[in-house]
């Protein structure tokens, strides 16, 4: 343009008037943008404390152009979706970035003015914003992002700076990557109290498989993305392809740029809580949430895409990289007409059913994993993979190396899902339909969902509330039919960044309440145990049912007399109970049983250096890498070979890991040998123990429930069945408290 108006005018004079016009006219617009106090450079810009309140703010500028669809870019980001097809009245306003916690109408409470003096606007208003949100509404006469000042993370904080953009250029950070969104969620998140899963959220994602998604396995030979890769592996592809059937893509290559994916792939860029895909229905007919049918629309829910089993590797595209933990197909579903396991349940409509179990951003399933190995999970993965290799009797860990390579044929993979936990594996969970007894010792300890709202509220819970009637009555819970759960994640968790349910934290609450009303007995030692942190988790259900107490109180009762041994049973696993000696049955004065000053199991996490503070639970049981196998020890057929919690836990106190796992060995021997006197007493006297058969003791003959024994000749003989159950049913009891 200087060229042709200075060929026009040769003076020269007319051309230096038009050129001062014209860059007096640039830098009027460059201002619109590039003037503001708080404009951000990639590192964060300045702070909300310099800025004016004034139309010339970043945000009303924004407003001026991008707040109906009728705006340049054809983009209602605003108000509306920011897919430009859509008006959904699910913009920007309406997401957490526009409204202070979410609130449509901020009505200036608590007071704007305290964030412009402190590090929270650091975030919740980088650029401050919100102060010309006011001038903005009188200015231009148009209330549509409010009238009141309030903090919000405006565009120029994802962005960048818009002194290009709105003069001759381009915006800074056209499509923000996910460092953008880290400026905020990161690991310095100060909200991880109330909101836990928040906490880490861009390092996590840094280190996760999405953020490598593009890689070389999803092109051909010429470099090009796959289009039914594209759909999964990039940002692009899964926006672009969400709605699009794998078949469809088949032979087809993209041209244009692609990248990882990432936060703006699943979330909403403008509206992060609006996620890839709408609530809808699910390839089985039922109803899902937007978070179910985002997930799924890459980690398969059903078994059939392009003509075989959706471990895609084996489908025409043939690729190589098989993975079966991508595939939730074979795992995350149960048949409700069988007695087995043979998945978790999940209820679709759940808005927070993935991340209950997940964190979806660090996309690592290594606890997950480790608890679908654990008796918690049924042994679940343990039994898939067996199922993979279609034999019974393969080592697990082989049976792992060798499933990633094999081809998974029809048959096979029907195997693997259809293979269920059953009463050999963890009679714990199957045994009964636990979610259909209304008696809250079994509900509350048997089932997830029990367990979840007795956990919330241990005075209040009401069992008959909570258990399954029928279909059209299912108390609290999702499952149907004869389905029946595992102790799943969100049972013990609150969150799956690991915050943990606590039933001694409510109002209220003792100790008692928390290992049931029936365990009152001795009320003294029960009264004194600590309140064991993480590990008040655990004791609520390792604690036992009964105690020898309650035979001493009650033995005249009629509840005790002439009854069989279920009336009165310790039930299983009392690691709880032993530990802090509450439940076995004493013959001597009580003192005669009290721990030596030495013994220490008691108090580990709880005042002993170097062992946690979440109790003895976690201390021995989740302190290794395994922790959620809840392994202490392994074992082979007989002996302790190894203590993963050594290092962590048991070295505090212990000299040498192999003089320990001795030490072990030795105490369990002479368990074992007691078990066998205490078996072999009662057996002389017409009392014959079987701990596979409920009630356990019989008379002579038949071990059924007919022929249980009940003729209890005294308190003690009585006491010594007592104790003969409670030791054989906690395996771990030389351990707990060998004393």
């Amino acid at each position: 343009m200087m060229l042709s108006i200075r060929a026009a005018d040769k003076s020269g004079k007319l051309f230096i008037n038009i050129l001062l016009v014209l860059l007096a006219a640039a830098m009027l617009l460059v201002a619109g943008c590039g003037n503001v106090p708080g404009a951000s450079d990639d590192t964060g810009g300045t702070s909300a404390t310099g800025t004016s309140s004034s139309l010339n703010g970043t945000l009303a500028e924004c407003l001026s152009c991008h707040s109906d669809a009728a705006n340049p870019a054809g983009l209602n980001v605003v108000t509306g979706d920011s897919d430009a097809s859509k008006a959904t009245g699910e913009g920007w306003l309406s997401g957490p970035h526009a409204n202070y916690e979410d609130s449509p109408t901020y009505l200036g409470s608590p007071p704007y003015a305290p964030w412009l003096s402190s590090s929270c606007h650091v975030c919740h208003d980088r650029q401050g914003d919100g102060l010309v949100i006011d001038d903005y509404a009188e200015k231009s006469g148009s209330t549509a992002v409010g009238e009141v000042e309030r903090p919000v993370v405006g565009c120029t904080s994802c962005h960048g700076s818009g002194d290009e953009h709105f003069g001759v250029g381009d915006v800074e950070f056209k499509e923000p990557g996910a460092e953008r969104c880290g400026q905020c969620h990161n690991d310095d998140f100060p909200h991880v109290g109330s909101k836990p899963a928040g906490d880490r959220i861009f390092e996590d994602f840094a280190s996760s498989v999405h953020n490598v998604s593009a890689n070389s396995n999803i092109y051909n030979a010429g470099g090009l993305p796959q289009s039914a890769c594209s759909r999964c592996h990039t940002d692009e592809g899964a926006k672009k392809y969400k709605d699009t059937p794998y078949f469809m893509l088949f032979g087809r290559y993209e041209t244009l740029p692609y990248s990882d994916v990432q936060c703006r792939t699943c979330h909403d860029a403008h509206n992060p809580s609006k996620l890839l895909k709408e609530a809808g229905t699910n390839s089985y007919g039922e109803a899902a949430s937007a978070q179910y049918m985002t997930c799924t629309n890459c980690h398969m829910d059903q078994g059939m895409i392009h003509g075989v089993t959706s471990d895609h590797s084996w489908g025409p595209q043939g690729l190589g990289n098989f993975d079966a933990s991508e595939i939730i197909y074979d795992t995350h579903f149960d048949i409700n007409s069988t007695e087995g396991i043979e998945g978790y349940i999940l209820d679709p409509s759940n808005p927070d059913v993935c991340i209950e179990c997940h964190n979806v951003h660090s996309a690592d399933i290594t606890i997950n994993e480790q608890w679908a190995r654990s008796g918690h999970g049924g042994y679940i993965l343990d039994i898939k993979e067996r199922a993979f290799l279609n034999t019974s009797d393969a080592d697990p860990a082989v049976a792992k190396a060798n499933a990633y390579n094999i081809l998974n044929g029809t048959d096979q993979y029907g195997a693997q899902r259809d293979d269920d936990t059953d009463e050999f594996y963890t009679p714990a969970w199957v045994h009964y339909d636990f979610k259909n007894r209304s008696n809250g010792g079994c509900i509350r300890c048997k089932t997830a969902t029990g367990y979840r709202e007795f956990a919330n509220d241990p005075v209040g819970f009401d069992a008959a509330a909570t258990y399954y009637v029928n279909s059209t009555s299912p108390g609290k819970f999702f499952a149907t039919g004869s389905q029946k759960e595992l102790l799943y994640c969100w049972a013990c968790h609150t969150s799956s960044s690991g915050a943990l349910r606590d039933p001694l934290d409510v109002a209220g609450v003792s100790f008692l309440n928390v290992i049931g009303s029936d365990y009152t007995n001795p009320a003294g030692r029960i009264a004194n145990v600590p309140d064991a942190g993480g590990s008040n988790v655990c004791m609520a259900c390792h604690s036992g049912r009964e105690t020898g107490d309650n035979i001493k109180a009650n033995f005249t009762d009629a509840t005790i007399v002439g009854n069989n041994f279920g009336e009165f049973s310790p039930h299983y696993l009392s690691a709880g109970g032993m530990l802090y000696r509450l439940t076995g049955y004493e013959y001597q004065a009580s003192g005669d049983y009290d721990n030596d000053s030495w013994f220490a199991h008691n108090r580990i996490g709880i005042d002993i250096s170097g062992t946690g503070s979440n109790g003895p639970c976690v201390g021995c049981h989740m302190r290794s890498d395994e922790g959620h196998t809840f392994e202490a020890t392994i074992r082979d057929a007989t002996n302790i070979t190894n203590i993963p919690a050594f290092g962590q836990a048991c070295s505090v106190c212990h000299i040498g890991e192999a003089s320990l796992i001795d030490t072990m060995n030795t105490l369990h021997g002479g368990f074992l040998n007691a078990i066998a006197v205490l078996d072999g007493k009662l057996s002389a006297a017409g009392i014959i123990y079987d701990n596979h058969a409920y009630p356990y003791f019989f008379n002579p003959g038949p071990h059924i429930f007919p022929n249980a024994f009940t003729a209890w000749p005294d308190m003690d003989t009585m006491g010594a069945a007592f104790n003969l159950a409670l030791l054989d049913h906690e395996p771990g009891a030389y351990a707990h408290n060998s004393l």
